[in-house]
């Protein structure tokens, strides 16, 4: 659900307005509870911020990294052995590479 910044700062600025009416009759209680309400409706602000951020810096990433994979070589079907090597002395990479 996206809520307009203009729709959140209106609010706001009802809550400011409550806010300074109650530091005018010194109701701690009531200044606290509106400016907590401020707060979040500014988190409410920066939230759809870092989504935006979050949103487009994974995409940059995916896009990034998929760019940068390099090609797999094409394949074949003869071993490469570099001059001086027999395919004995390759080693093998079947089976568990932790298995000694």
């Amino acid at each position: 659900m996206n809520i307009s910044a203009r729709t959140v700062v209106d609010k706001m600025e009802e809550e400011f307005m409550q806010l300074a009416d109650g530091l005018d009759r010194e109701e701690e209680t009531t200044v606290k509870e509106h400016a907590r309400v401020i707060k979040a409706y500014c988190d409410i602000i920066l939230g759809e911020e870092k989504e935006d951020i979050k949103k487009t810096t994974s995409t940059q990433r995916a896009q990034s990294s998929f760019e940068k994979r390099p090609s797999a070589p094409i394949s074949t079907g003869s071993p490469l052995v570099s001059s001086g090597q027999t395919r004995n002395d390759i080693p093998s990479t079947e089976g568990n590479l932790l298995e000694f």
